[in-house]
């Protein structure tokens, strides 16, 4: 099944929406809301709708509503619950969102996105607790990072204790 939406107001129609397909119909409906106004007509007005496809909609489904093979992807986007959207600008001021399950996504909507280079940054974080003699816990604390500066103290893969993945900000 296929919702076409063109506001905030709209989203409350839909049943049983997962947590990401929600966020995703959010986002843009809010975009459209709040650019082009809440009673427009979606089909003639400025701004454009989104479409929603359910799990298991196929893609001659999809095309009967929109023939997205006409167009050139402007961005893909990937929200919770293995929930993307694909943003098609028709026109300057005329956009189609397609919201639907990445098992469902069609291949050539990827093939024909424009390709982007990311910087992922791998932080792991090994931690380990020295026991040390000393008269104060500065002197202690000069002691262990002496005994690290010179190799005496060693962490290793032993001492892992957690790995964050994070994307590079861009400039």
């Amino acid at each position: 099944m296929i919702y076409k939406i063109g506001n905030t107001k709209e989203i409350d129609n839909i049943p049983g929406l997962k947590e990401g397909e929600r966020e995703a119909i959010t986002k843009f409906a809010k975009i459209l809301t709040e650019m082009y106004g809440g009673d427009r007509d979606i089909d003639h007005d400025m701004g454009g709708y989104i479409l929603f496809a359910t799990k298991g909609t196929t893609d001659d489904e999809i095309k009967e509503k929109f023939d997205y093979s006409e167009y050139l992807v402007e961005y893909i986007e990937e929200f919770e619950d293995n929930t993307y959207a694909a943003v098609y600008l028709v026109s300057t001021e005329f956009a189609v969102v397609l919201i639907m399950s990445g098992d469902d996504f069609p291949a050539e909507i990827y093939d024909d996105a424009e390709r982007q280079t990311y910087t992922i940054i791998i932080q792991e974080t090994l931690s380990k607790k020295v026991r040390v003699n000393a008269v104060t816990p500065q002197e202690a604390m000069r002691k262990v990072k002496t005994e690290y500066k010179h190799g005496e103290i060693v962490l290793t893969a032993d001492d892992f204790t957690e790995v964050t993945f994070k994307e590079e900000e861009k400039c």
